[in-house]
């Protein structure tokens, strides 16, 4: 029962769940043993997916799960928010970081700390009094280790700091793999290191269990570090600079191997809840993970509201959710549980486990059950209002109505009744709320107290009674959060335009305040920040927090949601034809094409084309990009004349953009079978590009390889680049 002397809790345990309990529970322990899995839990708003996750986590966690978990917000577009949240909490962020590393030795040691075999740049090798000090360091780490384990190193990835390099331990059997380097690790380079201590054992194993201190013993182990070096993956260059989808797909393959390699010493529950509110990058996410986790130790659960996806995006487009999931359903990379709505007993129940005795007359049973229509969040909020409004009240050991309900006027939906719950809160505490919904469903007490400009202390306390006396909002670790997202729906809805467009300036000005020095290297605070001058129809700082935060969202991988940014800062500028716009516009083009918005991205060019009338160079570049699209789709016609309009404009300049026109139309020609015309072209560019000033190398080198392989390449193999400059 979820009472107390000091007033109701109305908690209750699950009800009604059991069989998709079991379900979860399956799915759990098939992780346990090494066969991961994605699970959808889905249903509609307030049948109680939240609350299944939540017993799934503490029966997760109970069985030996290292559990983390994240929440998709409405309206925010800060891209993997929720992976990005989940991962935080496990000091696993980092495997979101994408720089390129700089491999600078490699060396394996025993147990003592001797040196057994070392590979490092010869170009660049370490200062003898660096290395010496690593090895100190690496030894007294392993001393450490060895005596915390009691007399055997300790397993697993460890990673230690000397100045400007990073060290980094791979335990073996025998010997401990060492690699110096600058920049991050990746999960790259952790299973190369594995591959070479499996290398060692196969070689040497045997040796090193009886092992005398004898170096010759050991002779050639060297060779074995030396393929590492030799990959080139580890020059600190960013080989794949310039193109998205190699980028994003690299660094999804980071995350899907770092939550392998940790589920190896414990099994890993990952939840991700409200997935229907979820960034696209998100969700393409849970499918790259779903492929990786197959045959690991990983459970990934996601709860999603069911109509959500039944309406669509606006404008009819379907849910990128959908789309990725009827995908997963095609590789069979999923299980779902759908949440049904309670029967008439289980609403009882329900009741009984809320309020404990209740005195309930068939007829007041049937009606409770049908006012509810079965739904967990309504049954709840439904005794809320009977309780307070004195309609249900204790005698004695049970709880009995003072009146039939059926005589009762009962708001018959949910928004009704959370409406007139928030008809009780007046003053401050209205206030309060109603800038708590404007941050978001999660929001810190500090920010909150920037925007109301109030004391911490005098605020903590209407806090409190909002979590203790009315129950809107519920403290979590560090923040609070809506007890449940209608509540949050329904403030904004009765929130007048005018002044829901002055809270979010007046939150934007907080969030700049709070960030200060860093907000614009840190993307949650820059996205919130441009999210709010957008809703307040602030200009100025609206246009600019939005372009910042859509080259940010961009470099990150993140293209549609820099597309909604480049959107909003476009939406704000109206139709002006200043410099800023015409790059906003040529941007989101890109953006778009890149994502296989192909209409879209020429409508954005064909309004740079309009502003840069009388601009030859520029009109060039927009008019090869428009045919690079037509290319694309075939419209091999269309395309050639787009990219002859370039060349017509540049009049014969021997420039990179001349190069890659030329690129171009011998794609056009080689796709449409004349391979004559299209050795022509890239002879062209090879010769354009030779000479150029200010070429990219890639673009070079691409015209040397297509003018000596489209004589034997199929039609079907043409390469074109994902990039679109």
């Amino acid at each position: 029962m979820a009472a107390s002397e000091g007033g109701l809790l109305f908690r209750s345990g699950l009800v009604g769940r059991v069989e998709e309990f079991a379900t979860l529970q399956r799915a759990l322990d098939a992780a346990k043993g090494g066969q991961g899995r994605v699970v959808f839990i889905s249903g509609e708003a307030g049948i109680g997916k939240s609350r299944l996750l939540e017993e799934l986590v503490a029966h997760a966690a109970a069985s030996g799960f290292r559990t983390m978990g994240g929440t998709c917000f409405h309206e925010t577009l800060t891209p993997y928010s929720a992976f990005l949240e989940a991962f935080q909490k496990e000091k696993l962020d980092p495997l979101f970081a994408e720089e390129p590393l700089r491999l600078q030795s490699l060396f394996a040691i025993d147990s003592a700390g001797l040196v057994l075999a070392k590979s490092e740049r010869t170009e660049s090798p370490l200062d003898p009094d660096i290395f010496t000090s690593m090895i100190r360091v690496v030894e007294e780490f392993l001393k450490d280790a060895v005596r915390t384990a009691g007399g055997t190193a300790k397993g697993g990835l460890n990673v230690l700091g000397l100045g400007d390099y990073r060290i980094i331990l791979e335990p073996g059997p025998h010997v401990t793999l060492v690699a110096v380097l600058k920049g991050r690790e990746n999960e790259f380079l952790v299973e190369d290191l594995r591959d070479v201590i499996a290398g060692i054992e196969a070689a040497y194993g045997p040796k090193l269990a009886v092992w005398t201190g004898m170096l010759e013993d050991l002779a050639g182990m060297d060779e074995l570090l030396k393929p590492v070096f030799a990959s080139r993956k580890y020059d600190g260059v960013d080989y794949a600079r310039g193109d998205a989808q190699v980028k994003r797909n690299r660094m999804f393959e980071n995350i899907s191997l770092g939550l392998v390699r940790e589920s190896r010493g414990r099994p890993i529950l990952l939840t991700i809840d409200d997935l229907q509110w979820a960034d696209p990058s998100s969700i393409a996410l849970v499918h790259y993970i779903a492929r990786a986790i197959r045959n690991a130790h990983v459970l990934l659960v996601g709860t999603y509201r069911s109509e959500e996806l039944a309406m669509g995006l606006r404008g009819g487009a379907k849910h990128p959710l959908e789309e990725t999931i009827q995908l997963m359903s095609r590789e069979g990379l999923h299980d779902d549980v759908r949440i049904e709505r309670l029967s008439e007993p289980q609403t009882t129940e329900l009741v009984e486990n809320l309020l404990g005795k209740v005195d309930l007359a068939e007829e007041n049973e049937r009606e409770v059950f049908r006012l509810s229509a079965g739904n967990p969040f309504f049954l709840i909020e439904l005794a809320r209002l009977v309780v307070q409004e004195g309609l249900l009240v204790r005698d004695g050991t049970a709880w009995r109505f003072t009146k039939a309900l059926r005589d009762v006027e009962i708001p018959t939906r949910v928004y009704n009744i959370v409406q007139r719950r928030l008809q009780r809160v007046a003053g401050e505490a209205r206030d309060a709320l109603e800038f708590a919904a404007i941050l978001g469903e999660e929001f810190t007490a500090d920010l909150l107290a920037g925007c109301l400009g109030r004391d911490r202390l005098p605020l903590l306390r209407l806090l409190r009674e909002l979590e203790g006396t009315h129950h809107l909002i519920r403290s979590v670790p560090g923040r609070y959060r809506f007890d449940h997202a209608q509540i949050r729906e329904v403030l904004l809805r009765e929130m007048p335009h005018g002044i829901r467009a002055e809270y979010h300036r007046i939150a934007g000005e907080a969030v700049e305040l709070a960030a200060g020095a860093v907000l614009e290297v840190d993307y949650r605070a820059l996205a919130a920040v441009a999210y709010h001058f957008y809703e307040a129809r602030d200009e100025a700082k609206g246009v600019a927090y939005n372009l910042k935060a859509g080259a940010s969202a961009r470099a990150q991988y993140a293209n549609e949601e820099a597309i909604l940014f480049y959107g909003q800062a476009l939406d704000l500028m109206g139709p002006s034809a200043s410099p800023e716009r015409l790059a906003a516009l040529e941007t989101r083009g890109d953006l778009r094409e890149l994502v296989g918005r192909y209409d879209g991205a020429v409508e954005d060019y064909r309004r740079v084309l309009q502003i840069l009338a009388g601009q030859p160079e520029g009109s060039a570049r927009i008019h090869r990009k428009v045919g690079a699209i037509r290319n694309r789709q075939g419209a091999y016609g269309d395309a050639e004349a787009e990219l002859r309009r370039a060349l017509d404009l540049l009049g014969g300049a021997r420039i990179a953009e001349a190069g890659q026109v030329e690129l171009w139309l011998g794609r056009t020609a080689e796709r449409r079978g004349d391979k004559d015309l299209a050795m022509d072209h890239y002879r062209r560019a090879n010769e354009v590009l030779q000479v150029a000033q200010d070429r990219d190398e890639i673009d070079l080198a691409e015209a040397q390889y297509s003018a000596g392989m489209v004589r034997v390449r199929p039609t079907g193999e043409i390469s074109s680049p994902t990039r679109n400059r």
